[in-house]
């Protein structure tokens, strides 16, 4: 049989994927390293991972935006938010089936990798029971728990807290890495008395997908219409944070794989990212009047703007001209900064000054 396993057997399908193209999509059905007898060398296998590697994957500005939105939800839900960055590569959903043997996990509309919530929750329940937290809170904390006695078992029962997919704050390279396995023969035929685990087998270069050093948000919130206590939202924070320093997220963290330390930087730009973007929310509902008094003020503060001839000086002769037509709480603040510009720059000559108190008086008054 000759040609490629893929959708149109006619089709010429591109060597590697564009700069801009879905990795994941790329990585998960457009595997083009068939041979006519539909096998793939171990060649082929390195070949195709490192057409992945060549640039880094995701869009920052949709990156931006889906942080920015579950940093909001889990705000509005009363939970907890923070960054970690990986000490080193990391690599999630290796058991998943591929040509190449290892899969990846990918994000399904980011193109990016990630950790699934499931594994997040998982991580932390997997921690928590090493620290000898008790049957009750974990059912309480995550849910339904055969691990219980029989006759205190709830099945189907949903667990306090919802853990969000931990997802990239920025760009990630790729990278393709090799593991060794001596023993390749003794998993594949353990049943073979000659492929006993031994030192004369051959070690078998196996390459496989790592994402490289990396931010990713993690996301944890109580469900919406139970009540938990205050100290449970910290308290699950606090083992997630230990769980990644010390056990690490996804595949082969026995040998350095996964282990991410908590972002202080990162956090701080992020949450002045969003402090910013709620500001610009509360300015986009002004009126135009009221944008112009804000930018009015902020000028102010700016040395320049408080000499003859600037902008500051122009934007408040428009107040005197324009501001009349305003509702009266916004001329009135108009008049007040027109008074406070002036005193500070000078009234100009008599007949400015007048016409300029005439100006401000009449800004002044209530509309009837």
């Amino acid at each position: 049989m000759t040609g490629l396993p893929l959708y149109n057997m006619d089709q010429q399908w591109p060597s590697e994927p564009s700069d801009t193209g879905h990795r994941g999509l790329w990585f998960d059905r457009f595997f083009n390293q068939y041979n006519n007898q539909w096998l793939v060398k171990d060649e082929a296998k390195k070949i195709f991972l490192s057409t992945l590697s060549k640039t880094s994957c995701g869009d920052k500005g949709t990156l931006n935006r889906v942080c920015d939105q579950q940093m909001a939800l889990t705000s509005s839900l009363a939970g907890q938010y923070s960054v970690y960055k990986s000490d080193w590569h990391w690599v999630s959903g290796m058991g998943l089936d591929h040509p190449v043997e290892n899969g990846f996990s990918w994000h399904s509309t980011l193109g990016t990798p990630y950790i699934p919530g499931s594994g997040v929750k998982g991580l932390v329940r997997a921690y928590m029971e090493q620290q000898g937290c008790e049957g009750t809170d974990l059912q309480r904390f995550f849910g339904s728990d055969h691990k219980l006695p029989e006759q205190q078992q709830h099945d189907q029962q949903a667990g306090e807290f919802m853990f969000f997919d931990a997802i990239p704050t920025d760009v990630i390279g790729l990278s393709v890495d090799v593991m060794t396995p001596h023993m390749g023969k003794w998993y594949e035929q353990s049943d073979d008395a000659s492929a006993v685990p031994a030192d004369w087998h051959s070690p078998v270069p196996v390459c496989f997908l790592t994402a490289k050093q990396a931010n990713l948000l993690f996301s944890i919130s109580p469900r919406p219409g139970v009540k938990t206590q205050p100290e449970d939202l910290d308290r699950l924070f606090e083992a997630l944070t230990n769980a990644l320093d010390l056990l690490g997220v996804g595949g082969k963290t026995a040998v350095g794989y996964g282990y991410m330390q908590e972002d202080a930087a990162a956090n701080t730009k992020l949450q002045q990212r969003q402090e910013e973007k709620i500001k610009q929310q509360e300015i986009d509902k002004l009126s135009p009047g009221q944008r112009e008094l804000l930018n009015a003020e902020m000028m102010f503060d700016v040395p320049d703007q408080l000499k003859p001839g600037s902008s500051l000086g122009g934007l408040i002769n428009d107040f005197l001209n324009t501001a009349t037509d305003w509702p009266s709480e916004d001329a009135a603040a108009a008049a007040v900064l027109a008074k406070r510009y002036y005193d500070l720059v000078g009234w100009g000559k008599k007949d400015k000054k007048k016409q300029r108190k005439e100006r401000i008086a009449i800004l002044s008054e209530p509309k009837s």
